[in-house]
């Protein structure tokens, strides 16, 4: 929506209608298209800058080491979906312990940092605001704003990376106009969705393990590592592999993270 037109419309929302729009939307998550898009589509859509140095993917192939870089960028929906803790992944994809599966490590490989669309809109406290009443943002306006980014962080807590949910609310702050990266949280874990041509931009893999998992929770993931990158990741080149023999296992904690 037109950044003036949003707005106007967010000033003239009564309280009320409001509220009866989300009651029913709540739960909806999987055919609330129409509902998200009268009350996503009401506000201005917001792009912030990601400045994650290291984001993290974990890759389900078997018991093989990924050997094709375009495996790296493997996207789901038109979007490869990184993490910005190595915890989360498992969880996300219910890795079963004793399961194989591969834990890439994505770098940022120069100083720009990308554009990523906010699905979840500015806090209460951002000095965006300041900008926003002098544009004529009424308190009314802004109430409402925050009303419904506090609507979308609730629905996001019952979500997965990839949610219908997630891609109606996407949907809506795009109006038609696809984005190259959007970013949300669930439960603390920061999500960075990227079109692959755009994330190769600005990251690149640089580490891929091939690992076990021991075991998993909130707090921290421990693996076992079987093999490990001994080459550059680059696309066309062959990638090497080191077994990575009686080393023990890998602990990665959240608190390290967050």
């Amino acid at each position: 929506m037109d950044y003036m037109e949003a707005i106007a419309r967010l000033n003239g929302m009564q309280k009320d209608e409001l509220e009866t729009e989300f009651k029913s939307a709540e739960g909806e998550r999987d055919g609330s298209a129409d509902i998200l898009k009268r009350i996503v589509g009401s506000v201005f859509s917001a792009s912030k800058e990601i400045k994650v140095e290291e984001l993290y993917r974990v890759v389900i192939n078997g018991e093989k080491p990924l050997e094709d870089y375009g495996s790296f960028w493997e996207a789901d929906g038109g979007y490869v979906t990184l993490c910005s803790d190595p915890i989360t992944p498992f969880l996300d994809n219910e890795i079963k312990e004793g399961s194989v599966a591969t834990l890439i490590t994505y770098r940022k490989a120069v100083y720009e940092n990308p554009l990523g669309l906010m699905l979840q809109g500015f806090p209460e406290n951002s000095s965006v605001f300041n900008i926003l009443e002098k544009d004529g943002l009424s308190e009314n306006g802004k109430e409402n704003y925050l009303a419904i980014c506090s609507f979308i962080r609730k629905e996001l807590e019952n979500c997965k990376p990839g949610c219908v949910f997630i891609e109606n609310v996407k949907s809506a702050l795009e109006d038609g106009a696809p984005s190259d990266a959007y970013c949300y949280s669930i439960s603390g874990a920061e999500y960075c969705a990227f079109k692959p041509d755009y994330a190769k931009i600005y990251y690149r893999p640089t580490s891929s393990i091939l690992c076990r998992l021991v075991s998993a929770d909130e707090d921290e993931v421990k693996i076992e590592p079987l093999m490990h990158n001994s080459s550059t990741i680059s696309d066309g080149a062959e990638i090497e592999y080191d077994d990575f023999g009686e080393v023990g296992n890998f602990t990665f904690e959240m608190a390290d993270y967050r």
